[in-house]
């Protein structure tokens, strides 16, 4: 249940009749991957934060059929995105995304 975790305090309201495969500690994953970009980066800026929040969650927190399968891929222009905000050039987003 994800409704009262990291990644879903000040996110969009989630449809509730979703089924969503995330990962078994995704929203620790979550906070864990921005406490430590922000430490080595200082990159502290709302909209930085924002984005790759907005980022990590949809890694660790997919929409998915009720198999379990057809997981919905990440979005390419979301990462690159949150690298932007977030100060990376060009070649270090594009190894990560």
């Amino acid at each position: 249940d994800v409704s009262q975790t990291f990644c879903r305090r000040g996110a969009p309201a989630w449809n509730p009749d979703q089924l969503w495969c995330s990962y078994p500690n995704g929203d620790d994953m979550a906070r864990e991957s921005i406490e430590g970009m922000v430490a080595l980066r200082g990159a502290r800026s709302e909209k930085c934060m924002s984005t790759m929040k907005a980022f990590l969650c949809t890694l660790y927190h997919r929409p998915c059929n009720s198999t379990g399968g057809g997981v919905k891929p990440v979005c390419f222009y979301d990462c690159t995105r949150a690298y932007e905000n977030c100060g990376f050039d060009d070649q270090y987003r594009n190894l990560q995304c």
